[in-house]
């Protein structure tokens, strides 16, 4: 007896328990609520949160079988609900009966929402029950923007429903033109990508009206991802950690050219032409003393100096460019500097011209139908940063220039400042104009390509003591630092006026070196920290 009454006792305390957390769930989502929802409405939504924090957690958390806060928004149509939701918290995956929120955007042709919901980080290849995805969507609603943005962002077009049917078999006879070539030309890329290596690039940052977008190139579902986000920033340099690097990004406001004549500092450190080989260059900045085990600025006011050609040929160069953009600013706060001048392959990047470029970007840029050349124009942040760089520069009585000095330069009687105006105003106007000197100097006796200082590389170009002592005379140096022509180690030539300090970083069996100075000696630092006095 005793047994029984303490059932029904347990009884009528669940359902007393039950019938409240159905009540309390009703008030969850009051009526004005879901009509501010409807309507569109998110003034009044913010002012219901106003009123009491603790309501954010009822409109990004899903209840039981009940349809989300974000579900009713997509519902309804209204992507500046959506977004907000998303804001504040709302997951993008949410999925109500086997319909996930994409799915449900892209079948009501909501190409805002389908945009918010991608940006959130939504999968663009999500299915619902029947196997569609947001791409079959698309093509059944013959939505040509929402096809192209899903695809952008890494969206496949090779996935088959639960009846075999590809997006492309959802095309009619009265399909446009261009709907019909973009969607075919397109699932032939992919079919030839599906075999490539899942390889990573990015991020690039661009300035635009609306201010900053991050964009990057990553795996995703066994294809890639095209990845954007914006960025915001009321103050500069911005400094974001960001998943994939070891170290920060920093964006500046904007780049000017460093001056293009320098006292001489206490040390300095020069180093060749590193062509993407980022991973080197860390462990022979360490054996310098130039950075610590944490990549911390350890030079104090310290120089280091690039001789030109981060890009082309290696697959680390996007990473390469935030590395130095990073050591900038902390050499910066320590009285430091890093400094670089122009090389031939850095402006080739910036003219589109890609004879050297490794196969990663080419395939990468052509499965996002993307231009290389575009990730370094004038609105991206490692584009402006390329387009900044002097080709020459005084430091003490050492001149810095990538190739070298030709007969023929010479004769212009050029000046360091001239040059440097010349190639800063040539690389930051658009459409650039090429004048007669700088169609001189984008050629093979121009600065960047000019080959002659070294005896080995005289070939057509010839070099002689008499000019490397009149480019020393005219520039008022001592000596001449060139990066450009490969050399097995660091060796002065023409009686220790010229000094090469391109020691490829990528070539078996040579040792990656640079050049040091410190309290007027020259010493040759390798990446294993051998030091060995050079003069």
């Amino acid at each position: 007896m005793q047994n029984r009454q303490l059932s029904i006792l347990f009884l009528l305390l669940w359902l007393v328990s039950f019938v409240g957390l159905k009540s309390s769930f009703a008030q969850k989502l009051p009526k004005d609520l879901v009509r501010a929802i409807k309507n569109g409405d998110t003034s009044s939504i913010r002012n219901w949160i106003r009123e009491d924090k603790r309501r954010i957690s009822l409109l990004v958390t899903k209840q039981g079988e009940d349809e989300p806060p974000i579900w009713l928004a997509v519902d309804y149509g209204k992507p500046n609900v959506v977004k907000l939701l998303l804001e504040l918290g709302s997951s993008p995956h949410s999925m109500v009966k086997g319909i996930p929120l994409l799915i449900r955007a892209a079948e009501k042709n909501d190409l805002e929402t389908v945009i918010h919901l991608m940006e959130a980080g939504a999968d663009p290849n999500v299915r619902d029950s029947d196997g569609l995805t947001a791409v079959h969507w698309a093509v059944i609603k013959r939505s040509f923007p929402m096809l192209v943005k899903l695809y952008e962002s890494g969206a496949s077009l090779l996935i088959k429903d639960k009846k075999g049917r590809l997006p492309s078999d959802y095309l009619k006879a009265d399909h446009p033109a261009p709907f019909r070539e973009f969607i075919n030309t397109r699932s032939l890329i992919q079919m030839k990508a599906e075999n490539w290596p899942k390889e990573y690039d990015g991020p690039y940052v661009y300035f635009d009206e609306s201010g900053l977008e991050l964009i990057s190139m990553h795996p995703f579902h066994s294809l890639f991802r095209l990845e954007r986000r914006k960025l915001v920033s009321n103050s500069f340099p911005l400094i974001i950690n960001y998943e994939g690097l070891k170290w920060p990004l920093v964006i500046q406001a904007q780049y000017e050219q460093d001056s293009s004549t320098l006292p001489m500092p206490q040390q300095m450190f020069a180093v060749g032409d590193i062509h993407g080989n980022v991973d080197d260059l860390i462990r022979l900045l360490q054996a310098a003393g130039v950075v610590d085990s944490l990549l911390r600025w350890s030079f104090g006011e310290g120089y280091l100096v690039f001789l030109g050609d981060f890009t082309d040929r290696g697959d680390k160069v996007t990473e390469l460019l935030w590395l130095v953009l990073y050591l900038r600013h902390q050499a910066l706060l320590h009285g430091g500097k890093v400094l670089a001048v122009l090389g031939n392959h850095d402006m080739m990047s910036i003219l589109g011209d890609h004879r050297y470029l490794h196969p990663k970007y080419q395939r990468l840029c052509e499965y996002f139908g993307l231009d290389y050349w575009a990730l370094f124009d004038k609105d991206s942040e490692l584009g402006r940063y390329l387009r900044s760089l002097p080709v020459m520069l005084k430091i003490g009585d050492n001149l810095f220039v990538h190739a070298g000095i030709s007969e023929a330069f010479l004769r212009m009687r050029p000046g360091i400042n001239t040059v440097n105006s010349a190639f800063y105003q040539f690389n930051t106007t658009f459409p650039p104009r090429l004048t007669p000197f700088m169609d001189f100097m984008l050629r093979e006796n121009g600065p960047l390509w000019f080959r002659g200082m070294i005896p080995e590389y005289d070939f057509r170009q010839q070099g002689s003591q008499q000019l490397v002592d009149s480019a020393a005379a005219w520039f008022g140096v001592n000596r001449i630092i060139i990066g450009h022509s490969e050399m097995p180690q660091i060796s002065p030539v023409f009686n220790g006026k010229i000094i090469p300090v391109n020691v490829p970083f990528n070539r078996e069996g040579i040792i990656p070196q640079g050049l040091m100075w410190k309290d007027g000696v020259l010493y040759v630092v390798d990446i294993h920290g051998t030091i060995k006095r050079l003069m």
